[in-house]
């Protein structure tokens, strides 16, 4: 009795986990049909929009993690002197 109650709330969190991570990555990869497609799964497993607004924050987070992290590469090689032209690059 009590190993199956542990796998149906295994189960239960892994679907609820599962769907929130998808609308993570549906966000993150911005392909629309994902994103609605995850988002009517994710509301039938019971995701509220609180969690919703988390994955989102998470998506964003993630997708600006490039950003700062080349940014701070490109401000780092302005600071040492380093200029590219693009007219080196025409030959």
């Amino acid at each position: 009795m009590c190993w199956s109650l542990f796998s149906l709330v295994w189960a239960l969190l892994y679907a609820f986990s599962s769907r929130v991570m998808a609308i993570v990555v549906a966000l993150t990869t911005q392909c629309v049909y994902c994103i609605e497609l995850h988002r009517q799964a994710a509301l039938k497993a019971g995701v509220t929009g609180q969690e919703l607004a988390e994955a989102v924050h998470v998506a964003a987070a993630l997708r600006a993690g490039g950003a700062i992290t080349h940014g701070t590469h490109l401000l780092e090689g302005w600071s040492a002197g380093y200029r590219f032209s693009f007219s080196a690059l025409a030959g």
